[in-house]
């Protein structure tokens, strides 16, 4: 094993957990747009019924300073569960109460906003808002939603949605990372970052943590 990795000359690294703390903090919520329904209920709704997932552990904190005394889905139940969607990087729920129907879906914003039938211009500026926050280090996630009847079709249920909001989630460098990348180059070894996160939130990372790359290509 020694032997083996004197030998290395390159190493690769997962972004979320490893060169980061992995604790997530959801620290904005900016709101598009209102309906019937709050925003905190519409987010509370795009989470799993038991929370173990960190992302979502982070937005049940944020509704809990929100709204600490009162439980988002108590009087609604959950009639179909769409799970996350590994293409388009998102999933939906279906809720219900009496005779209405809510389906509510949170994932990476591009997949979120084809879903809501974008014009090119709002595409245009919601790709603005999330790519200056992705190129600060922020992931970035969207919620959209309507309320109707869904058919059990997740084509059909995923159309027409409507964007509510963008949510700003920060997981801060771990404080070895920026030593160890130091003495990793210096002994020529060549940092690959491996991560899922949009390429702006990933060139962030790598300027904290001091791995060379470049601005304009993949690591």
């Amino acid at each position: 094993a020694i032997e083996t990795l004197g030998r290395v000359n390159v190493l690769c690294t997962d972004k979320t957990g490893t060169l980061t703390e992995g604790k997530f903090r959801l620290v904005k919520l900016q709101v598009l747009n209102e309906n019937e329904f709050p925003i905190a209920q519409w987010l509370r709704w795009a989470c799993e019924p038991q929370i173990v997932d960190s992302l979502e552990k982070s937005i049940e904190e944020h509704l809990q300073a929100l709204t600490p005394d009162s439980s988002l889905t108590s009087e609604w139940a959950l009639v179909r569960d769409y799970n996350f969607d590994t293409n388009r990087k998102l999933m939906s729920h279906v809720w219900q109460r009496d005779n209405v129907e809510i389906i509510s879906t949170k994932g990476a914003w591009e997949g979120v906003l084809e879903t809501c039938n974008p014009t090119p211009e709002y595409r245009a500026e919601v790709a603005e808002i999330a790519s200056e926050a992705a190129s600060l280090g922020y992931r970035v996630l969207a919620l959209a939603g309507k309320v109707g009847s869904s058919t059990g079709d997740r084509v059909v249920d995923e159309t027409g949605l409507q964007m509510l909001a963008l949510l700003f989630f920060f997981d801060p460098l771990r404080a070895s990372v920026p030593i160890a990348t130091r003495a990793c180059q210096a002994q020529g070894i060549e940092i690959k970052l491996i991560t899922g996160d949009h390429l702006l939130t990933a060139h962030a990372i790598a300027e904290q943590a001091g791995i060379f790359h470049r601005h304009n290509k993949m690591f």
